[in-house]
């Protein structure tokens, strides 16, 4: 995507998106199935992150968002998931995750004002 299509996409997001490489408070993501994932952002609404499974769209999923103030269960649905890079020949999913409820515990944090840069597999869906 270019730069000014993503722009205005962010231009048109409800909320801002936190990435927990600039905002010390966020620690990361544990999924429920005990599947393990990188959170790339979230945002009061949703989650983008990148695991080693497929997680099948529509499907309900359940997970921690780890804080340094605790960790807190959230609940959402897959909205898309397809394959992001390989890793050791295998495939590395991005998956976008929407919130049943808004995440409330975000409020007030900022990220912090630095520039940081962005730095796997089986076929079937993993919940």
């Amino acid at each position: 995507m270019k730069k000014t299509d993503e722009d205005a996409l962010a231009a048109k997001r409800q909320w801002t998106r936190l990435n927990p490489e600039n905002s010390p408070s966020l620690k990361g993501i544990a999924l429920s199935q005990g599947t393990m994932a990188r959170m790339i952002d979230i945002s009061r609404g949703g989650a983008l992150i990148e695991t080693d499974v497929r997680l099948c769209p529509q499907t309900k999923i359940g997970f921690k968002v780890l804080m340094e103030k605790g960790d807190f269960r959230v609940t959402g649905s897959v909205l898309r998931s397809s394959i992001k890079s390989f890793l050791r020949g295998r495939p590395i999913y991005q998956s976008a995750i929407v919130f049943e409820n808004p995440l409330d515990i975000l409020d007030g944090i900022e990220p912090a004002k630095i520039e940081v840069e962005g730095t796997g597999l089986d076929d079937k869906c993993e919940v």
